[in-house]
């Protein structure tokens, strides 16, 4: 009786085995009309999973037209699905990191894949996308393993991260009709080249992007958005230069800019194999780690540039820059972890660095230009190299970790008064000595844990210059700083055109400065006032 029983518990074990699909219970929700699937009554156990085309609701045959979110989501155990042809919809995350997903049998009636519909479905090798198909969401197959692709024309467009990190993909065809292309779309693939269609309109933002094997981007002649030169991606007019596949070199290489070009957009150059890029005046704009990963040994910025974006020399190889005047921003991260990079010469112009610029550079000295008004969180953090920094009277506040761990910071000079701390110590695993100007506000013993000294000048000058400084009813104040019990004549003149200088005074800088007031003048431009070593 024992033995029989068994043999009925082993006999139920083998159909289970053998017929999963069969034994599946699904849940499900409906409208009255039509069934959506929202997943199994227990855990799906089994390596085939097949929906039925209807479910029977009050006694009534209804048809199944979509899968739901989430439906079948993280079955490690799930090997096979197939769909009914009647199902419409694969909602978001239906399918996503069922791991050992394969094949996925899609009906001709499928027009909408939903967002992270496969996502991290890393051995699902082939999808046949059906004619009808009109929707692919945002990370439908995002880190799957697909190895081809065909889109087909009925796709007006698909989402942002759609196919990025297919890092099997070697294959792609985008069929005439595409209309747009979302960001990062088919990022960190293996194609090796990629035919854009007359139809696209819209190519998201870095949408082939550290794609290491991509060769070239070729363009159909009759799209008006973009073109391709020689397989380097630019819109229409030339204006922009879209990207540059990181393939194109396959030993170091030289690469020109044409001339038109204006703007290098985000990623443009990414782990290109170039070290030398020349590029055109007229340029403005670089966009985010446009020159990442690249091993550049030199590279000149025209005139032209106004702006660099976040990370745009990162992990690079160069060992020196010199940022043009005229540029007003540069963004966080620009020149972090440059291993190589011992110089960089910041521009008079400069108003705007992002946090962590220098992170983990080989900077040695570092000067900030004086229309700078702070300087950023963990902007020199790790510059094991560092030894100098000079500050302009600018600088206001310091974020935190600014100048953090570097270890052979021995000076730090300020040109105006003690600036304001962000939260968190920006001098953390430092020994520097902090120098300031005579004259400047704010100054103790030690800032920061830091011993601080006076910082005596070459020649006078004037601190605490500020828009409003000194104002003092209808008197104007002003600070000459130089060095102690040394003396310093003031002169003033109304017009600079055709000056006739007026001495003011003559004064000995009893420690190292001395304050002055004077009325202001009623010329129209003012009053203009020099120095000079009696």
């Amino acid at each position: 009786m024992r033995m029989h029983r068994l043999a009925l518990i082993l006999l139920g074990f083998l159909l289970l085995a053998l017929a999963p699909s069969v034994r599946a219970q699904f849940t499900f929700t409906s409208d009255g009309a039509t069934v959506t699937i929202t997943g199994t009554i227990w855990s799906f156990a089994g390596p085939v999973l097949v929906v039925p085309p209807t479910v029977s609701v009050s006694g009534a045959d209804l048809p199944v037209t979509k899968i739901g979110d989430g439906a079948f989501g993280y079955n490690t155990n799930l090997y096979s699905i197939s769909l009914p042809n009647g199902v419409t919809t694969i909602s978001s995350g239906a399918f996503q990191s069922c791991s050992h997903l394969t094949n996925v049998d899609i009906p001709p009636s499928l027009t909408t894949i939903g967002e992270s519909a496969f996502w991290n479905c890393y051995n699902l090798g082939k999808v046949d996308f059906p004619a009808g198909l009109t929707t692919i969401g945002d990370k439908a197959f995002q880190s799957s393993g697909l190895a081809s692709l065909l889109i087909p024309s009925s796709v007006v467009n698909f989402g942002i991260n759609a196919f990025e990190s297919c890092n099997s993909l070697t294959n792609l065809v985008l069929s005439d009709g595409l209309a747009a292309i979302g960001d990062n779309a088919f990022a960190a693939s293996s194609l090796g080249t990629v035919f854009i269609p007359a139809s696209v309109a819209v190519i998201g933002d870095q949408a082939f992007s550290r794609s290491y094997t991509l060769t070239a981007i070729n363009v159909a002649p009759g799209n008006p958005s973009y073109t391709s030169i020689d397989g380097v991606l630019f819109n229409h007019s030339l204006a922009s230069l879209m990207l540059c596949p990181a393939a194109k070199s396959p030993t170091p290489g030289r690469y020109t800019v044409p001339p038109g070009t204006t703007t290098l957009a985000n990623a443009a150059f990414y782990a290109c194999n170039f070290t030398n890029i020349d590029l055109p005046d007229g340029l403005a704009a670089i966009g985010y780690a446009a020159f990442l990963g690249t091993p550049l040994t030199s590279l000149k910025l025209p005139a032209s540039l106004r702006i660099i974006y976040s990370g745009v020399f990162a992990s690079s190889t160069l060992t020196s820059l010199t940022i043009p005047e005229g540029v007003t921003n540069i963004g966080g991260g620009a020149f972090a972890n440059c291993l190589q990079l011992t110089n960089v010469v910041l521009p008079e112009s400069l108003t705007s660095l992002g946090g962590y610029a220098f992170y983990g550079s080989a900077i040695t000295t570092i000067t900030f230009p004086p229309g700078l008004p702070g300087i950023p969180d963990g902007c020199f953090l790790e510059c094991a190299k560092l030894r100098a920094i000079t500050n302009s009277n600018r600088i206001a506040v310091i974020g935190g970790d600014a100048f953090a761990q570097c270890g052979r910071l021995t000076a730090v000079y300020f040109a105006g008064n003690a600036p304001s701390a962000a939260a968190g110590e920006f001098f953390q695993g430092d020994s520097a000595t902090v120098y300031y100007l005579p004259g400047t506000t704010g100054w103790a013993s030690t800032y920061h844990g830091l011993n601080t000294v006076p910082w005596y000048l070459p020649t006078p000058q004037f601190v605490n210059v500020t828009p409003g400084f000194g104002n003092r009813a209808g008197q104007l104040g002003i600070t000459v700083s130089w060095a102690t019990n040394l003396s310093v004549a003031v002169d003033a003149t109304p017009d600079l055109a055709h000056p006739a200088w007026q001495p003011l005074f003559t004064n000995a800088l009893v420690n190292g400065s001395f304050r002055f007031f004077n009325a202001f003048g009623s010329a129209p431009g003012g009053r203009f006032y020099r120095m000079r070593i009696p």
